[in-house]
Parts: structure tokens; sequence; C-alpha cells
């Protein structure tokens, strides 16, 4: 262990070492002083005071005591650790010698150095790995502020965009069903209204497909489960399209290839979606032949959930092998001919196939050959219901019987003239009386000088928007209903005017007997609270 141990007598100032501290000292007995104060003197005066100082310290309090030191040897230096004690007379306390041991720690010293040196240089490379990524994650931070900003700002020009178009659109489709309405017998009349209504509507359905598209592309993917009859919803979109398959002499057969499970939990309306595009493509690009849709329904073992297929056949003209390359990209439709022939964005195939994959399944062209017809398969995982979720639905048309509100009076907030007057026409046959005002200032004043039974707010105005209108108005203590009348279609947009203070929120273009519907029921709900 390389210890050597030594004596000093204070009586005589003797110090007495081992042959393994001579050893360790490198030096011969008859080549040192045996004294202390010897020993002393071939010390370096900075150490020789401070060991001095730490013997008198133990022999004042009696501890324990220890020291490093170095000395000069042959080959370099050597760096001794010493430990001692005080051995006092037991008669009258005194100290009478000090005992104690020398180490050498040379190699220890050494390593410790080294340890320290590694570690400093370790916490150097962290210190400098750390700055790298701290730069790093600033960049970062700052392309991904930029990607949001842009991404932001595509949004919120979308919604922009979506807004302008809708706030005409609603106009012209509200219009077209007043004429038809009010010329039922108009000869050709109804017709031209027809084919301005069925533009209008494409329009509308464009418009819906370029915000789905962007939500998805931004990770906002809006999906509500409920349950539903899953027979009632296929055949609910079949029958959609039975005026387009007759204008076509196409024929359409439903077949059920397994028992299908009465109710099912999945998203309505996003199901709905991808269907109409399978089938609305099938019917646009066949011009003979059938269009077969094949349900399938495979329950896994000892569980509820289950795997829904439904295959899309048509006899139409088919995409060539080189097309079906870019089938599901964006804006991408077959060839410049197709598109030139058959119109559309190809939006509805990349929608379907997101929608598709945002539900854990597929959408795939299974088999399509030129001239003979196209194959598409969906398969979703879905889950069944347990329990029914109320009543169905009945199918076809059910009339909608509106109530008399003689004694009732709205708001109506609408900065367009057109809008405002086709919405005043729509609720005029409520019997209610209606103010209207062009902007959200002049609506607070008008909410908090007269109590309107409901307030009808468009969003987009000069002056003062309805968001921060709607908010005015309900810190005036205004309880009752604000239905937001708006062309802003995100659900962004929607949970604004939740927030501030909207009971609905309408999406232009309006649709008549929505809105009367919808007014009717909170008047009604009025009434009976009142």
């Amino acid at each position: 262990a390389r210890i050597g141990n030594w004596e000093w007598n204070l009586e005589t100032d003797q110090i007495l070492w081992s042959d393994e501290l001579y050893k360790i000292f490198e030096v011969q007995p008859q080549n040192i002083s045996s004294s202390f104060s010897g020993y002393l003197e071939g010390l370096n005066p900075t150490r020789r005071e401070q060991i001095q100082q730490i013997i008198k310290t133990a022999d004042k309090t009696g501890e324990d005591f220890f020291f490093e030191n170095k000395i000069n040897v042959t080959g370099g230096e050597k760096s001794i650790f010493s430990r001692g004690r005080i051995v006092k007379d037991q008669n009258n306390g005194k100290t009478i010698k000090f005992v104690g041991t020398s180490q050498n720690i040379t190699e220890r010293k050494k390593i410790e150095c080294e340890l320290v040196q590694a570690r400093n240089e370790l916490e150097r490379r962290v210190e400098e790995r750390t700055l790298q990524l701290e730069e790093s994650l600033v960049r970062e931070k700052a392309a991904k502020l930029v990607a949001e900003n842009a991404s932001q700002a595509k949004m919120q020009f979308l919604a922009n965009m979506s807004h302008e178009i809708r706030t005409p659109l609603n106009s012209i489709l509200g219009f077209s069903e007043l004429i038809a309405a009010e010329n039922p017998e108009r000869e050709n009349g109804n017709d031209y209204i027809a084919r301005i209504r069925s533009n209008g509507s494409q329009l509308l359905h464009l418009i819906d497909d370029i915000l789905d598209l962007s939500k998805f592309e931004a990770g906002r993917i809006p999906f509500h489960n409920t349950s539903f009859n899953l027979k009632n919803l296929i055949e609910t979109v079949i029958s959609s399209f039975l005026p387009s398959l007759n204008a076509k002499n196409l024929d359409l057969q439903l077949e059920y290839t397994t028992e299908i499970v009465p109710r099912i939990n999945s998203d309505t309306n996003r199901l709905s979606q991808i269907l109409t595009n399978l089938l609305s493509n099938a019917i646009k690009f066949s011009e003979k032949g059938i269009i077969k849709v094949v349900v399938h329904c495979e329950l896994k073992e000892n569980s509820d959930s289950m795997t829904l297929a439904i295959d899309v056949e048509d006899s139409g003209i088919g995409i060539s092998a080189e097309n079906q390359k870019s089938l599901f990209q964006v804006f991408s439709q077959g060839d410049s001919s197709t598109a030139r022939k058959f119109g559309g964005s190809s939006l509805g195939l990349v929608l379907s196939k997101r929608i598709a994959e945002a539900f854990h399944g597929t959408l795939e062209l299974k088999k399509s050959t030129p001239l003979v017809g196209s194959h598409f398969r969906l398969q979703i995982p879905v889950e069944r219901a347990l329990k029914t979720a109320g009543p169905e639905l009945p199918k076809g048309k059910v009339g909608i019987i509106h109530r008399k509100f003689y004694n009732k009076k709205i708001l109506l907030v609408e900065d367009s003239p057109d809008n405002a007057y086709l919405v005043n026409h729509y609720i005029k046959s409520l019997g209610i009386d209606v103010d209207i005002t062009t902007d959200g200032l002049q609506a607070t004043k008008m909410a908090g000088e007269c109590e309107y039974d409901c307030i009808l707010m468009d969003m987009q105005m000069p002056v003062m928007d309805g968001l921060e209108a709607t908010k005015l108005i309900r810190a005036q203590g205004y309880k009752n209903p604000i239905i937001a009348l708006t062309a802003h279609a995100l659900p962004a947009e929607a949970a604004k005017s939740f927030e501030a203070g909207c009971n609905l929120h309408l999406t232009k273009p309006i649709d008549r007997n929505e809105l009367v519907r919808i007014v009717s029921e909170q008047l009604s709900m009025d009434r009976l609270l009142s």
C-alpha cells in the first residue's frame, strides 16, 4: 500500500521512521535529520508554515489531523498524504508525542488530475454542444414560427376568400330560390333557375373541398363520431344520385355480401363525403353500363370492432397505368383531355384518401383499365354501436311547420344590402318584425335601446365586427339568442363566435328552411322559458 508510519517524541524532539517511510521519501537514515525541526527545514517554506499551524491546532484541540505535502525526488515530484494523532500523558494530560502514517499518493493525484481535466473537457464539450443545440433550437423555433405564420396566413387567406365568395353566392342561390318559388309556372324559368342553383352548389362544394384540404394539410382534422344506421346512410347517399343516374341511363347495383350491423359508431359526414366522391366520379366518367356498390363488414372475433369495406366499380373511361401514379395528388386528374372534357378539380379523391387515412384506413384503386372501367375500395375500422342513439330519421323529405310570431322582434345586423334583403324576406314569413343595421357599433346601441327577442349577427362588417359587437351586447346584459350568420366556414371561426357569446353559428350560403327552422326553434324556446 506504500504506507509508512512515524512517531515524533516531543520530549526528545526525535522522529522515528519506518523502513517504508524512508523508501517513500527516497532517503537513507544517515542522510536526514532525526529531529522534527530538521524535517521542517527540508519542506517548502509555504507548506512548512501550514503544517506547523495544523499541528499546533491539533495539539490545542486534541483532534486527529492530516495534511498533504509535495517533495522533490530523483524522478520528479511526489505527493505525500500524512495522518496523525496526539498521545497524551494519562496522569497530567500533557502531549508527549505524535504518531501517524504517511502514504505516497502521487499516482492517485495524477489520476485525480486527469479526471479533473477530463471532467473539464467534458463540461467544455457539453457546454459547447448545449450551445449548439440551443442555437439549433432557436433556428428550429424560428423556422417553425415561419412555417406556422405561413400556414396561418394561408388559412386566413382561404378563410377570407371563402367569405368573399360565399357572400355573393348566398345572394345568388337565395334569390334564385325566391324566383323559382314565386314564379313556378314561368316558361323556361325554372330550368334556368335550376341551372343557376346547380352551378352555385358546385362552386360551394369546391370551396368546401379546398377548405377541407387545407385543414388536413394543417393537421386540423375535424371528426365527430356518432351512432348511425349504416344501411340508411349508404342508401341515402345513393338515392341522392338517382337523377344523375337516370339522366345518363346508368344502372346502379347495391350488394351487401355480409350481414350488416344495424348501427355503427363513426363520423357519418366524413363517411358520406367519401362515398359521395366515389359515386360522383363513377357517374361522371361513365357513359353506359352499370355502377356497382358492394358493402362488406368483417366483425372481429369477441370484439365490437370491425372492418367496413365499400367497393365502387364503374364501366367508364378507366385510367391508364401512367396516370394512376398521380391519381391521388392535388389538382391532378388523368390527362389534360380528360380535364377538358369532364372538368373538376380532382380534390375529391385526394380528400377521400386523406379522410380514410385519418380513419386509420385505406382508399385505393384496385384496378382500372382504359375504356373498361375502374374499381376503388374503401376500408376503414368502425365500432358496433351497443345502444341505439335515438329513433331513426324517416326517409324522404320532411315538411317543416312554421309557427307565427307576430309579437316578436328581431335585429338583423348585415352590411350586405342583398343579403340583408334576402334574410329579411326569409324570416318575415314567421310574422316577425325586423330591424336592420349595417354595422356592429350601431347594433350595440340598438340592442341597448330595444329588447329584441333574437339577434342575427354578421361577423365581418365595417366600423365594428360581429365578434366585438356580440361581446359588448352580452356585456350590456342581453340574454336572448344571438345567431351568427357568416361566410366564415372554418371551425376556428365558429369557435370564436361561441366564445364571443353567440348561441349558434350558421354558414353562408344560408338555407332558407334551415334559417326559418332555427329562428322558429330559438323563439319557441324563448317562449317556453318566459
